[in-house]
């Protein structure tokens, strides 16, 4: 048999500890990809998101210590960071040369073992960047060119993320939400448990922000949106999911405590295994990043599940979002404007249902099943090259 007439094996290698949207995004893609019959392996540091996940579903996992950029400035500085990527290459080279693969899947763009590893295996490279390049810190615009000159792909999940590069090697292949998200047959139960087991009332209005929290993810802004709440117009509670980034422990500790000052209740739920189930316990979804985002996956999965959404416009987000008909578009640096649009949401439920609705509509475009295919082919052209 040809070896363009089968299906290739993929390596993909994740760096990030911990489940945050890239990770998300590859790990769907690896699942997906498995389920069509491909032969995959994700390579990533220990994350406990990643481990629940491939041991529910059966995707098949490796450890190594793949470094980050920020080990530039972290312990050790340079000398450090040179030391666990010259592991983490001859790590990905061993895999490599047991595994018969036939595409290194390197995930973002500051992610450089799989790229050394593809040259000295002599492997084809697929580069899934999931930054902004105009407005990642400087050190990476130095790195930004190395995508064309070795990957054979470049994946963006956006017209704004390809943007940053001059290359013919960029694919816009949009990041997608799972086909059996859109089984609503379960919906209500889900939703009616997930409250009780946090302690909502069933008349309460829960406002969802969820993501890695960090300055400029804006949870900030959500939070001011209640100060001088009266509790007049109904019970209100907000629920925060995602991880704590380390270098934001800080930063984290402050937005805990202005919480408590809060008339509302502030439920701070942590990482979540499976987010579905939090998004349908919400009645309002914000994303309230005050930079654009390289796409905007909560904003997405909250569509999916036909959920009115407060979000901020720009970047990738811009693209599949459009104000008053599938979500409100705000500038959440304006506090009294994010505060209106929450509350509309809460407190209207036509305009309510009538964005949800839309919201569901648009983001059924987005099924992994209508979407991927598209990296099939590419990798099909690799393998045909």
């Amino acid at each position: 048999m040809l070896l363009s007439q089968r299906k290739p094996t993929i390596l993909f290698v994740n760096y990030v500890p911990f489940g945050d949207g890239s990770t998300v995004v590859l790990y769907r893609t690896a699942r997906y990809l498995k389920d069509r019959g491909y032969a995959i392996t994700v390579v990533t540091p220990p994350n406990e998101w990643l481990e629940a996940n491939a041991k529910e579903d059966g995707v098949t996992l490796l450890h190594a210590d793949i470094p980050h950029l920020v080990g530039f400035t972290g312990p050790g500085g340079y000398c450090s960071y040179f030391v666990r990527l010259c592991k983490a290459v001859a790590s990905l080279i061993k895999i490599v040369a047991t595994g018969k693969y036939d595409i290194i899947h390197g995930n973002a763009l500051p992610n450089f073992a799989p790229l050394f590893a593809a040259l000295i295996c002599k492997k084809p490279l697929v580069w899934h960047v999931h930054e902004l390049v105009l407005q990642v810190p400087f050190v990476y615009h130095l790195f930004r060119r190395l995508p064309p000159l070795f990957a054979k792909a470049i994946i963006c999940p956006s017209k704004a993320v390809q943007c940053g590069f001059q290359s013919k090697k960029t694919v816009v292949i949009p990041n997608t939400v799972p086909d059996e998200w859109f089984d609503s047959a379960h919906d209500r139960k889900i939703r009616a448990k997930i409250r009780r087991d946090f302690g909502v009332g069933p008349k309460d209005k829960v406002v969802l922000w969820i993501g890695g929290i960090a300055p400029r993810k804006g949870l900030n802004s959500l939070l001011k949106c209640f100060v001088d709440y009266k509790r007049m117009h109904g019970d209100i509670t907000v629920m925060v999911a995602g991880p704590v980034f380390e270098k934001y422990r800080d930063h984290y500790k402050a937005l805990r405590g202005f919480s408590e000052t809060l008339p509302v209740r502030v439920i701070f739920a942590g990482p979540v295994h499976d987010p579905r189930p939090v998004y349908l316990a919400a009645d309002c979804v914000t994303q309230t990043s005050l930079l654009p985002e390289a796409f905007g996956l909560t904003v997405l999965e909250a569509m999916s599940c036909g959920k009115p959404v407060v979000c901020s416009g720009g970047g990738g987000t811009a693209e599949f979002v459009e104000h008053d008909i599938t979500a409100l578009v705000i500038d959440p640096s304006n506090i009294q404007d994010l505060r209106n649009a929450v509350l509309s949401i809460c407190f209207d439920s036509k305009k309510a249902q009538r964005l949800g609705m839309s919201a569901l509509e648009k983001a059924k475009s987005y099924r992994a099943s209508q979407v991927l295919p598209q990296l099939e082919k590419e990798y099909a052209r690799i393998m045909n090259a």
